[in-house]
């Protein structure tokens, strides 16, 4: 007996040369597909259901103290409500009850009146930002711009207070549906709020147009900087974790990217370049000098330093490296070292742009003006020790200053006047790092530091950082 191996081919051969096979076959892959297309859309729901769940629950948690809160104070009324005949009892308000009258159905249509009429408000808010800002900031990303405004209005605490008197109004009206009577109380307390909340408006509507000037956002940024990296040091949460340290560069660097397309449309646009231009940059350098601050509290080998790329030297290479180099035709392959110093170059970049800038139109008073902040940072950099990072950026605005005055062709006294102060600045600007440097020996106390190196626990890992030196030293 001969037994057959019966598989799929097999039976495909077998069954080919029917034509009522290949339409059954064709009927069965439609309903295999319209199966599968239906299991897809299923589950594509389900997936779209739960991300709103989640977002709807994340939203809830984060105002669910604002919720209890309105709720508290609606019930609280409305307990005040219930309980009025004790209330009446009192003289003075037995007097007033006997005076004042209120309306049941008036009192709802207050109730109903108040959240209208405050969205309204936040409607127009919203539509007037939108309105300054979508030409004005087209350089700065939407995310951030949005983050920004947000905060600005929240900081403010109006948002915040109109969302609270809404809620306060759906939950008396709630609870009017339990009550035959008005709660007595409630009215003083909501008319009073939503007086607060129309004038609140009128001066947030007005303060709002200062927006188009891009200084006034640039304090939220500073704060949030600040704040991610305080986060990179020994003081900060898990400061010894790679992935943190990651997540804290990325944050601080969106923040930085935000305030130098700030500052490059302020630079671009004819009205902020006299005024809101300069203030801008006096507050990056304020930035950076904040960021000395804390840099010697950040680990070296941190990953708050984003890496670059260095190429090796043949006659520093190891042997290994160069005779594979040398069979393969193949340079060396660089080495990745952490960029220490991307903050501060980021920023300073900036501000030495806007000099070459000006030197570029020989317009030396906007130079020398600008010129004029850069002695007091070069004098705080020496104090924190960061010589070689002045030495750098010193010698590099010193060559573009020489260059652009050699070549230049300087037709009036002024021109020549404020030339001469642009240069005398920036050859004090080695001597103002000296001092700063010799001002921070001088206050070296030999015997106090002494004293701490021997009591100082080196065996804690946060003991070197909180030293009074560099790290170097």
């Amino acid at each position: 007996m001969v037994h057959r191996f019966i598989n799929k081919n097999y039976i495909f051969y077998r069954l080919g040369s029917f034509r009522s096979f290949w339409k059954l076959r064709h009927r069965f892959g439609l309903l295999e597909f319209q199966r599968q297309k239906t299991g897809y859309g299923i589950q594509d729901k389900l997936s779209k259901t739960k991300d709103n769940i989640s977002a709807v629950w994340e939203i809830s948690l984060r105002s669910w103290l604002s919720v209890a809160i309105a709720l508290a104070v609606a019930f609280a009324l409305y307990m005040s409500g219930v309980h009025i005949d004790v209330i009446k009892q009192l003289p003075l308000m037995n007097y007033i009850a006997s005076c004042v009258s209120l309306d049941r159905n008036i009192y709802i249509q207050m109730l109903v009146t108040i959240p209208s009429v405050i969205g309204i408000f936040i409607g127009l808010y919203f539509t007037a930002v939108s309105s300054v800002l979508s030409d004005a900031y087209k350089l700065v990303p939407t995310d951030k711009l949005r983050i920004l405004v947000l905060e600005h209005a929240v900081k403010n605490g109006y948002i915040n207070s109109v969302a609270f008197l809404i809620a306060l109004s759906l939950f008396l009206l709630g609870f009017s549906a339990i009550s035959d009577r008005p709660i007595h109380l409630a009215v003083p307390i909501l008319v009073l709020m939503t007086c607060i909340a129309v004038f609140a408006f009128i001066k947030l509507f007005v303060n709002m147009f200062k927006l188009s000037d891009p200084t006034t956002l640039f304090e939220p940024l500073y704060f949030d900087l600040r704040k991610w990296i305080k986060f990179a040091t020994v003081d900060g949460k898990r400061w010894r974790n790679s992935n943190f340290q990651e997540y804290y560069r990325r944050q601080a660097h969106d923040r930085i990217a935000t305030m130098l397309a700030i500052a490059k449309m302020s630079s671009d646009s004819k009205e902020l370049r006299v005024e809101s231009f300069p203030r801008m940059l006096r507050k990056l350098l304020v930035t950076v000098d904040t960021y000395f601050d804390n840099k010697r509290l950040i680990p070296s080998e941190s990953n708050w330093y984003s890496k670059k790329r260095e190429h090796k030297q043949w006659y520093l290479a190891d042997s290994v490296d160069l005779d594979i180099s040398a069979q393969t035709g193949a340079m060396l392959n660089p080495n990745e070292v952490p960029d220490n110093t991307w903050f501060e170059d980021s920023i300073l970049n900036v501000f030495h742009d806007a000099l070459t800038y000006d030197l570029e139109r020989n317009d030396y008073e906007a130079t020398y003006r600008k010129s004029l902040d850069l002695l007091d940072f070069y004098k705080s950099m020496g104090k924190r020790w960061f010589i070689d990072d002045g030495k750098k950026w010193i010698s590099r605005l010193s060559d573009e200053v020489i260059n652009s005055i050699a070549s230049a062709k300087i037709t009036s006294h002024t021109q020549e006047l404020n030339s001469i102060g642009v240069t005398d600045i920036i050859a004090s600007l080695p001597i103002s790092l000296e001092i700063g440097f010799m001002q921070s020996v001088d206050k070296l106390d030999i015997a106090s530091l002494r004293t701490k190196l021997r009591c100082t626990k080196w065996t804690r890992l946060k003991s070197p950082y909180k030293f009074s030196l560099p790290l170097e030293t």
